[in-house]
């Protein structure tokens, strides 16, 4: 299974920010296999992050973090994510970029050999 997440940004409270995690990890619970969540998650207060760390957390996936690591920062938050169950992460970089106010994470990513016999 593949998400990918454009989180509702200013909003009063984290009510509607909660919800929409919690759609996403009603729609993926069901999924048995490896999976791949990744997008701008707007965490740019410490609840919100910890509110997408739980949500991630349900659904067992562990985030992939690059060894450069140069992810857009908003209010020295890093907004940008990427999370992994059932894959192996080979290499994971940030590039640099002028095409968007967003720096890409690129991942190379391989089954785990624990989700290859499923």
């Amino acid at each position: 299974a593949v998400a990918n997440l454009h989180a509702i940004n200013f909003t009063l409270g984290l009510g509607e920010f909660r919800a929409q995690l919690d759609a996403l990890v009603a729609t993926l619970e069901p999924h048995r296999g490896p999976m791949i969540v990744g997008g701008d998650f707007n965490t740019w207060s410490a609840a919100r992050l910890q509110a997408m760390h739980d949500a991630m957390t349900r659904l067992g996936l562990a985030a992939v973090v690059p060894a450069a690591d140069r992810r857009t920062l908003v209010l020295g938050q890093q907004i940008d994510y990427l999370f992994v169950r059932g894959l192996e992460v080979g290499e994971a970089q940030v590039p640099e970029v002028t095409a968007s106010d967003h720096n890409p994470l690129l991942a190379t990513l391989r089954l785990a050999p624990t989700a290859a016999s499923r």
